[in-house]
């Protein structure tokens, strides 16, 4: 918001100055072309510096995470990745949509401490964009058997920019199945395919629920554990999460 602020009061200001300098006649008019070009300049390079911030911090988060083998270890790394997101904060009154992306990384975060209370709210302020959020939030709304907020959730997902998200659209179709709503986990699949004729792993759960066998989500590992649906062969302590920038501006 302040970023667009500064941009519109830089453009204002070329604008007045060119119809001062009367180099181009006397016409408010005249300003008008110039003044809209410095408010976009200005605006895209003030937001591409808060987005280089925001990434920087990222990483820090993910640095966080990096080397956690035990269960021990796993829950003072996420509060501090959690931390770290939260310190970027701040910055939403400078730009557009960062606030809204830092709360969906907060409450994947939150959501891989289990704590799916705290997560929730951070998930649903998620652009609609972001499908790995929004996947998560349909995990959570599974686990609370809010099937019509669940669906919600997962469509968001798997439309947009979650399309090609193999993951997205095979825990929705798992979802459905275990509660107990075939012919839907088979249309979920039927258009994950449809949206991804090469993806074997999406053939191969279609392929499954059309069959009527339980679905096996081995081929979707290591991402399938982290939404905590079924317990791994065996413990993934290290948490991952991958922070998605929607609009810059």
């Amino acid at each position: 918001m302040i970023n667009f602020l500064i941009a519109l009061a830089a453009g204002a200001l070329a604008a007045v100055l060119i119809h001062a300098s009367h180099v181009f006649g006397s016409s408010w008019a005249i300003g008008i072309a110039p003044g809209t070009l410095v408010t976009a300049g200005i605006y895209v390079v003030l937001a591409r510096r808060i987005a280089t911030q925001v990434q920087k911090l990222a990483e820090q988060a993910q640095g966080a995470l990096q080397g956690v083998r035990t269960e021990k270890d796993r829950v003072p790394a996420l509060d501090k990745a959690i931390k770290i997101f939260e310190s970027a904060m701040p910055l939403s009154r400078w730009q557009f949509f960062i606030g809204r992306e830092i709360d969906a990384n907060v409450g994947i975060l939150k959501y891989m401490k289990r704590d799916y209370g705290n997560a929730k709210p951070h998930l649903e302020k998620a652009l609609s964009r972001n499908w790995m959020a929004k996947t998560y939030l349909g995990c959570i709304e599974f686990q609370g058997k809010n099937e019509a907020a669940m669906k919600e959730a997962f469509e968001a997902a798997v439309t947009g920019a979650g399309k090609k998200e193999a993951i997205a659209w095979a825990t929705y179709a798992w979802c459905l199945e275990s509660l107990k709503q075939h012919d839907a986990a088979i249309s979920v699949a039927a258009r994950a395919t449809t949206e991804n004729p090469s993806e074997e792993k999406l053939k191969k759960l279609q392929n499954q629920l059309q069959n009527n066998k339980r679905l096996k989500m081995n081929s979707f590992e290591p991402m399938w554990w982290q939404f905590a649906l079924e317990k791994p062969p065996m413990e993934m302590t290290q948490p991952r999460v991958r922070f998605q920038r929607g609009r810059r501006f």
